[in-house]
């Protein structure tokens, strides 16, 4: 634990980061030759979509997106660029590179609000070497661009009172994020909630929004509050008028919007798993406590049952990871074994909550927690259910957590033992997902 000012030298850990990501990445770019699904999906969605919007520049196409089911943000930028500079497609991956590099430094920047930057950096490397995060860097992919408007929007509001300015700033960072991904419309509960914070001077476990607002000031939060949610709202309705619904229509075809709730067993299933990584080191005494907290049990509880709902095993399942678990064992329809990590996910996230609180840090660890659940409620509605959608915002919910109530003195060796250990899983999946199939093609 420590700041809630950044520390002096988080520049020197921020350039780390930025040399390791593009240590990584840039090999990848100009070197590699082989087919991974980061490839395989490149060539047959993001590319031709692209090449086609710069084609018909600035005559574009919005409705047929070669079964993308996104927002068309991202291709946008892509595209014109490919148009104006006659950028070549190693060059429009070179242009998501360093997009995605922000996504790192502003993880990285939020939990040096709430811990030293040596702890900052070793709590990111996780994420930094999730081959999902890289991967979205390595091939034309738009994830890294939306989970940094998110991660931008997110921390801002758990680590600062509202402000009609940064409302407002808000307001256009979370239209930003819808144009690349519709499915970001969630951000606009932790946005309202804080507006409502400071305009009712609500108290959260004693930390208390800022001065009283006087009249002028209140009308101005009022006014950037209504612009920060109607400007969102517009971009989703333009492309909901566009589409005739949530999805392009030739995806809407093909796939009915949602997943029927089968992604939340999946959700806290990875967070009950990576969270394993994490928490020990959060609680502050002898791990052997944890079994007398009943409030540790019945968040396990809470969660379990949660998971136990949905039933992830069936004849119509979402493409993704269901399909492969349903070789695991079945019982009633319910896929058995995201249920022991599921009821995990709940005991960790409440050791963290718990750990933040004794930190003296409840507001921003709410604030958190209702960006992950609001998160987890808006991927029902996604179309498939695939982990690369879900262990980056993840990751990014149990660092923020983890950060805001890391206990100093006695746990270090807990702390540095689980980020050693998920360091080197990362490394592993990175390595059988990415480097191998890339470098060493069958």
């Amino acid at each position: 634990m420590q700041p809630d000012n950044p520390p002096a030298d988080w520049r020197r850990w921020a350039a780390a980061l930025a040399g390791i990501y593009f240590v990584l990445v840039f090999p990848v770019l100009f070197l590699a030759h082989g087919m991974t699904d980061e490839a395989g999906d490149q060539q047959s969605y993001h590319e031709p979509f692209i090449v086609q919007l710069a084609a018909d520049w600035p005559h574009v196409d919005l409705v047929n997106t070669h079964g993308l089911a996104m927002t068309p943000g991202y291709y946008l930028l892509m595209a014109a660029i490919k148009h104006y500079f006659s950028a070549s497609i190693l060059e429009l991956r070179v242009v998501t590179a360093l997009l995605g590099l922000p996504l790192i430094l502003v993880v990285f920047r939020f939990c040096c609000q709430w811990t030293t930057a040596v702890t900052a950096f070793v709590l990111c490397l996780p994420f930094l070497l999730s081959s999902f995060v890289l991967g979205s860097s390595m091939w034309l992919r738009s994830d890294n661009v939306w989970l940094a408007l998110v991660a931008l929007a997110l921390g801002t509001t758990a680590v600062h009172p509202a402000s009609p300015a940064r409302i407002f700033g808000l307001g256009i960072v979370t239209m930003l994020a819808i144009s690349v991904r519709q499915i970001c419309i969630w951000l606009l509960a932790p946005l309202a909630l804080s507006s409502f914070l400071e305009l009712f001077y609500a108290r959260l476990s004693g930390s208390s929004a800022s001065d009283p607002p006087g009249p002028r000031r209140s009308a101005g939060l009022i006014l950037a509050m209504l612009f920060a949610v109607a400007a969102p709202m517009a971009v989703l309705w333009y492309f909901y008028r566009l589409w005739g619904g949530l999805l392009p229509p030739q995806v809407a075809q093909a796939h009915p919007v949602g997943n029927g709730f089968k992604i939340v067993p999946v959700i806290l299933a990875l967070t009950g798993f990576l969270g394993l990584f994490f928490a020990p080191a959060a609680w502050d005494g002898p791990l052997k406590n944890l079994l007398k907290d009943w409030r540790v049990w019945a968040a396990s509880a809470l969660a379990l049952l949660v998971a136990v709902v949905p039933r992830t095993a069936g004849h119509q399942d979402p493409s993704g990871m269901l399909v492969e678990l349903q070789k695991t064992p079945v019982a009633f329809d319910r896929i058995l074994g995201l249920l022991p990590f599921a009821a995990l996910a709940g005991g960790v996230v409440m050791i963290l909550f718990l750990a933040a609180v004794r930190a003296g840090r409840t507001r921003a660890a709410c604030f958190v927690l209702l960006g992950f659940a609001s998160w987890s409620a808006a991927m029902t509605a996604n179309v498939y259910v695939l982990r690369r959608h879900c262990e980056p915002f993840i990751l990014l919910t149990l660092i923020w957590l983890t950060a805001l109530g890391l206990p100093s003195g006695n746990n270090r060796k807990r702390f540095w033992i689980g980020m050693s250990a998920l360091v080197a899983v990362q490394l592993v999946m990175l390595v059988v997902k990415i480097y191998r199939p890339a470098f060493f093609p069958h």
